[in-house]
Order: structure tokens, then sequence, then C-alpha cells
């Protein structure tokens, strides 16, 4: 059974029971019942999870209760709105059903031997044993696009390695938030149990933007870009005419699971996601639903030797 606090807005609206709106519809009370405690249930460890999460939100019951008739709107835009809402919020769900496969993607890190120059140049012959993943998915795409995109991730006892080249002759750098524009976007954590991880991007031109993640049990996230990666190492290189390489060294004593000091070890597992920034568009080095902050949708990393 689903318990939870209304919030303030909640309680207004609450207050205004009763007797419903004459506008309100068949189809928008089929809406209305489609965001019931199966849907929440049903979801979880399945792709859906991230977006059915949001059967049990605050603002998702508000919608809920104006389109069933339990709650009177004020005014005609107040119903569009809700439907709006959870329709979006349906398409979502059926979007995460439908999605394939089921299991989220699963795959070996191969271990650092020697530990990479972080200088956004990716000449260390280290990069050659890393893995690596080639193109780009269009966010909830399926289809490879064979667009010359380089990916490589690698680790050892002290840090996780991501290097990238993007073929993108003309960048842009936004000068505080490089999601806005053109930027590589590096999601990871160390257990999905805790919906705990690090948002680390990194513009072209070497700007830095980090912020500490955590997604709750309703469907949605807080990014706190006041809690930054100690010990981080980044580097960014325009090659002109060509494109943009970056490299990122991510210490694992900024994770929970590491925090006193432990050194990750072989057969252990992370869960990350990789994302390309193009003027703020997003694409991803595998197939991914819904996006970063997704964290039910993150690869599953195993750290090989």
């Amino acid at each position: 059974m689903i318990t939870r606090k209304l919030t303030n807005f909640c309680l207004i609206l609450a207050l205004m029971i009763i007797g419903g709106c004459t506008n309100i519809t068949e189809e928008d009370k089929e809406l209305a019942a489609y965001f019931s405690i199966e849907c929440y249930e049903a979801g979880k460890n399945t792709p859906a999870e991230y977006a059915s999460n949001q059967c049990g939100d605050d603002v998702t019951a508000v919608a809920k209760g104006l389109l069933s008739g339990r709650l009177n709107a004020e005014n005609p835009i107040d119903l569009e709105n809700a439907r709006t809402l959870l329709k979006s919020i349906k398409s979502d769900i059926e979007a995460g059903k439908n999605w394939q496969p089921k299991e989220v993607r699963k795959v070996a890190i191969p271990y650092a031997e020697i530990t990479p120059n972080i200088d956004g140049v990716l000449d260390d012959a280290v990069w050659e044993k890393a893995l690596t993943f080639k193109g780009e998915y269009a966010l909830g795409s399926h289809e490879l696009q064979n667009s010359g995109a380089d990916w490589k991730v690698m680790w050892d006892e002290n840090y996780f390695y991501l290097g990238c080249f993007m073929p993108q002759k003309e960048c842009i750098s936004h000068p505080e938030y490089p999601f806005l524009e053109d930027a590589v976007e590096l999601f990871i954590g160390t257990s999905v149990r805790y919906r705990t991880y690090w948002e680390i991007v990194i513009a072209p031109n070497g700007t830095l933007y980090d912020a500490l993640g955590h997604n709750n049990r309703w469907g949605h996230y807080i990014a706190s870009s006041e809690d930054s990666v100690m010990g981080l190492k980044s580097a960014a290189q325009i090659i002109p005419q060509s494109g943009y390489a970056i490299e990122i060294a991510v210490p694992w004593s900024e994770f929970p699971a590491y925090s006193r000091g432990n050194s990750p070890q072989e057969n252990e597992e992370i869960h990350f996601a990789l994302i390309l920034c193009i003027r703020g568009k997003q694409a991803t080095a595998y197939p991914l639903l819904y996006g970063g902050h997704n964290i039910f949708g993150h690869a599953k990393g195993v750290l090989v030797k």
C-alpha cells in the first residue's frame, strides 16, 4: 500500500472536493484510472520503472483527482494541464513496457595496467585495451548512427576512466551548464539500490559541471551541483576541423561504497550511462531509455582484469 504526505498544494485542492467538473469526459476518467497501484507495481524491475514510479507522485495524484472528478478544477486550463501531464507520463510508461531488451546492458570494463595521462589527447596506448563503444544512438532509440563517435572506458584501483572523441567540427561550449550546448556527460554510481550517483559533464573547451544526483521513489531526481567530485581529473581538447576529445578520471573514493579507503575489486559491478550533448540534444553510447537520470536504464559494468 502506498503511503505519502500531501503537499500544501495537494491539500488545498483536496479541500475543493467534490462533485466533479462538467467538462470531464469518459476518456478523462479512463486516463485517470490508468494510474493505479497495479500500474505502479507492474513497473518494478522493468524498463518502465523510472516512469511508472510517477504513478505515486503528488502532482500525478492531483491530476488524477481532477480528471476523475474527485477534485474540482477552478478553470478549464487546470483540466487541460492535467490531461497533458498524465498523457505524457502514460506515453513514457508504455515506451518502457515495449523497450527491448528487458534486462539492462551488461558489459566488462577492462583494467588499466598503466595510468593514462589525463590531458585530453587520448594518445596513451592503454586506451587501446579499454571497453569501446562506436557511434551513437538518439535517446530512446535502438538505431545506431555511425557518426565516428568513439567512447572508451576502463578502471584501476584508484579511478574510473572515460575517454571520448567526438567528430564535431563546430563546437559551442556553454559557460556554466555544458549540457545545454555541446558536451559529453557521464552518469556513474556503484549501486542502484541506494539511488545515488554522480553526474559529470565536460565541454569541448574544458568547462566542467558536476553534481551529486539522488533518485527518489516517485520517479524524480535531485542533482546538487553544490556537491562536487573531490579529486576529479578532467581535460578536453578541440581538434580543428575534426572534433574534440575529452578524458575524465573519477576517484573511487568519492563513492559511498569506497569512501573509507577500500578499493574496488575484480568482478564488482557499477552502473553508468554515457551521453553526448549536441546543442543540448542528447544521444547515447548505447540504447538508453528516458535519459541519464534513469538509473534503472544504466548499463551494468563488471570490473575485470
